[in-house]
């Protein structure tokens, strides 16, 4: 098994699924690939993580994905919102604080 720095996983439960978290899925793929980060950086597909469920409106946090070892949950993930995701967390290590839900570090 290869030695991976981060691993994102990408909500595809049904709230997320609605506002596109499949063509999502598919931009971190790509942009990973294009910053040279495939094989450091591991996009997976996830089922519902339950956080758009933290609130009473429906979907407020969706489309989201978490990434690991940091513990970072990010919200509202556009697929203009990719490119950054991918060059200043996966690639730089910073997270995107207009974006976040939820870190852990």
């Amino acid at each position: 098994m290869e030695k991976y720095e981060r691993h994102i996983f990408i909500c595809l439960g049904k709230r997320c699924k609605k506002k596109g978290s499949e063509e999502i899925m598919d931009a971190f793929k790509e942009a990973s690939k294009r910053e040279g980060l495939k094989g450091p950086v591991l996009t997976s597909r996830s089922g519902c993580i339950k956080a758009c469920k933290i609130t009473d409106i429906e979907g407020e946090y969706s489309p989201l994905a978490v990434v690991y070892p940091e513990g970072v949950w990010y919200r509202n993930i556009r697929t203009g919102d990719v490119d950054e995701i991918v060059t200043e967390h996966l690639k730089s290590g910073r997270a995107v604080e207009r974006l976040l839900l939820h870190r852990n570090f």
